[in-house]
């Protein structure tokens, strides 16, 4: 018809998306490379192309996906089998990245190489040879070793120990760590029952998030909620278990990140794509108890990340999720009726706690000195009173007998201290440590945070003695501000509290 604009052509929108991609915009032109794959699934540059941007964005999941359809659709494609193997070795899956680089040697030519064939053939065994070198290398077990017999209940775990409190604390209505802490054995099964879900679900483990879009929209029309639910959800649930081993076990937190950010990817989309269907059709998942849920295990890991370079995973950034997480946790509804302890604990609170320790370390790092005297008094002082603020919100979230209770009390009384807070704030915190601590040691004696705060909690507990002693004899007074030597900031005038100051921190406590 005259006048009707003519509809791009795949190769019109790859010249587009190549030439975006020259200019470094990635996610532009990965866009134009989507747009092209509607018009021609089945094109193997198109593919690779957006492989290579996503590689170039770090969004690794994406980017091995992309190449492995390309090397479906044509297997000699040597340089995608190297982005397979690439990505693959980035998402910590070595086994993978070793058979894609075996892939990518074998689609080679065998003879009369050109000097750029020989270049890749020589940089494929190399990196086959690293690959195969760290296959060989033996793996220990991040997991505590099970035990055939515990000597006493007085050696046991926090998990054994915590199996044998439930029914006390489910009868007293007590809120308790014992409901939401886990057996260690999980771990163990994590790969046999990954294998047995995703084939039983049709679940997208390996795919990128997408993929998964795509393919979740063309199942769900095919064959509706009871199969596309599970297979959704185990696809998640496998990202986020992939993202904490690979954090937490083998100290691979940008890995980890990875994982975590394609999880919370599917589960926004999710909620934007189907927010008018009913929560059970849709799947837990997508409820915001389940996504803050996750969010929260972000942050540990970034915290984690961000200890190792703080470039790639900035302090501020950090901050401003932490902050983030608590505004939304406010939307998480609660019901008593319907509710456990251990959901409450596990859905709001927890997360809640998490993200106020992570906004106290900020202030505790940006509080430190700055040689250079780039900081002034004023705001070193600041930030360790927003420290102290911050943790002591956190243990607030925690069951007071769960280790990280006690630990975030005694990391906020610290902050205070260096501030210069007076006997009526410090004196309360002092007294729920020492009161606290026997009810922690019950499930989380033998737990590495209480073996490590011993020190700081047996410290507390002598000042208080101290200090009592001094309010008792009139040698203090409640609003007089000692402090213990380790945590006077020299070369530091502390200022006196106001009212308004103490009158803040005094509602949390």
């Amino acid at each position: 018809m005259a006048g009707q604009a003519t509809k791009p052509s795949a190769d019109a929108l790859k010249e587009e998306g190549n030439a975006l991609f020259a200019k470094k915009d990635y996610e532009a032109a990965i866009r134009k490379y989507t747009e092209a794959l509607k018009l021609d699934e089945n094109n193997a540059v198109l593919h690779a192309n957006r492989s290579a941007c996503s590689f170039n964005r770090k969004r690794y999941q994406d980017a091995m996906t992309d190449a492995r359809r390309a090397t479906e659709i044509d297997p000699s494609y040597s340089k995608e089998w190297s982005r397979a193997a690439a990505a693959h070795a980035a998402l910590g899956d070595e086994h993978a990245s070793a058979m894609c680089w075996k892939k990518a040697l074998d689609a080679l030519p065998t003879a009369n190489l050109s000097a750029a064939e020989q270049s890749q053939k020589d940089l494929y065994e190399a990196k086959l040879r690293i690959m195969q070198k760290n296959l060989r290398k033996p793996v220990e077990s991040a997991q505590p070793k099970t035990a055939t017999a515990l000597p006493s209940f007085t050696d046991a775990p926090s998990w054994v120990r915590a199996k044998t409190m439930i029914s006390e604390m489910l009868a007293s209505g007590t809120q308790s760590s014992a409901f939401v802490i886990a057996d260690c054995e999980w771990a163990n099964d994590l790969p046999i029952n990954e294998m047995i879900e995703t084939r039983s679900y049709k679940a997208w483990v390996a795919a990128g998030p997408e993929y998964v879009k795509v393919e979740a929209l063309k199942l769900l029309e095919s064959q509706g909620w009871d199969v596309t639910r599970p297979a959704l959800a185990i696809t998640v649930r496998s990202w986020i278990l992939k993202g904490i081993v690979a954090g937490c076990f083998h100290d691979s937190q940008g890995t980890g990140i990875e994982f975590l950010d394609r999880a919370l990817e599917i589960l926004r989309w999710g909620q934007e794509e189907w927010t008018d269907v009913p929560k059970d059709t849709r799947g837990a998942i997508f409820d915001l108890s389940y996504v803050l849920g996750v969010k929260s295990l972000y942050l540990i890991l970034w915290l984690m990340a961000c200890k190792k370079d703080s470039d790639m995973f900035p302090e501020e950034t950090l901050l401003e999720k932490a902050e983030a997480l608590i505004k939304e946790s406010d939307d998480v509804p609660y019901d008593n009726e319907t509710n456990s302890i251990g959901f409450d604990l596990t859905y709001r609170r927890y997360p809640r706690g998490r993200a106020y320790c992570m906004i106290g370390w900020y202030h505790d790092v940006a509080s430190e000195i700055d040689p250079e005297g780039g900081k002034s008094e004023a705001s070193i002082l600041e930030h360790h009173l927003r420290a102290g603020e911050a943790y002591l919100q956190a243990a607030n979230e925690y069951a007071i007998d769960d280790i990280y209770h006690l630990w975030y009390m005694n990391a906020g009384l610290q902050q205070f201290w260096r501030c210069g807070a007076p006997l009526c704030v410090t004196m309360p915190m002092m007294k729920m440590v020492r009161e606290h601590l026997p009810n922690v040691k019950k499930i989380w004696e033998h737990d590495q945070m209480t073996k490590t705060g011993r020190t700081g909690f047996e410290l507390t507990m002598k000042m208080e003695k101290q200090y009592r002693e001094g309010l008792d004899n009139g040698t203090l007074t409640i609003d007089q501000a000692p402090i213990p030597d380790e945590y006077v900031l020299d070369e530091i005038a502390v200022p006196e509290w106001t009212e308004d100051m103490v009158a803040s921190i005094m509602k949390l406590l």
